[in-house]
């Protein structure tokens, strides 16, 4: 069910029905993860944490042995007009985050979360800037950020908290996710993201 949307973001709650949910759930907990490397991309600096994602990325067109509920899904919403959609699996530790960036190169990205709870004090909310500009500042330089003003100005925006079962089709504004509390503990932030193109 649609519960929001904006120029920016629209998220859906209660995407999935349980049992659905589940399954997928029990696909993603059960599939080989690799750690992230930090430093080789814009958004993972040295002090990300640890992030782990699936050994393989998922494609729309050819994924007809795992997470086919959630290909099934998304083709029926057709959030977003696109010739091919993709799926990861994310992984967050206590004490990870993902670094401001925009995704430049689809035409929107999602996150969609599978952890069974989540508390507002563990952090790991999405941040999503009022920051206008689409053109790419960012290119392949991953500390551009670090004294870049295209962030803090206008200095203002939303957050989106990583709900169980709660879709967010991100369109192309500078976003990032919040370094994960040590409050979580052992609660990991598990999440299906992708991209459209």
């Amino acid at each position: 069910m649609k519960t929001f949307e904006n120029d920016n973001i629209v998220v859906y709650d209660n995407f999935l029905s349980d049992s659905t949910f589940k399954k997928l759930q029990y696909e993603a907990k059960n599939h080989e993860y690799n750690l992230i490397p930090h430093g080789s991309d814009v958004a993972y600096k040295l002090n990300t944490g640890n992030i782990y994602k699936t050994n393989r990325k998922y494609w729309s067109y050819d994924s007809k042995d795992k997470f086919t509920e959630w290909f099934d899904a998304i083709l029926k919403l057709n959030p977003v007009d696109c010739e091919k959609f993709s799926l990861m699996v994310h992984a967050y530790y206590a004490g990870s985050e993902i670094d401001w960036h925009m995704d430049y190169s689809s035409l929107a990205s999602y996150s969609f979360y599978l952890h069974d709870e989540w508390k507002p004090q563990w952090g790991g909310n999405l941040l999503v800037s009022d920051y206008k500009e689409t053109h790419d500042i960012q290119g392949n330089n991953g500390t551009v950020f670090d004294n870049n003003s295209s962030v803090s100005n206008p200095g203002f925006g939303s957050w989106y908290a990583p709900k169980p079962n709660r879709l967010v089709i991100i369109k192309k504004v500078f976003h990032k996710v919040e370094r994960i509390d040590q409050a979580a503990g052992n609660n990991l932030r598990l999440s299906f993201t992708g991209f459209f193109k």
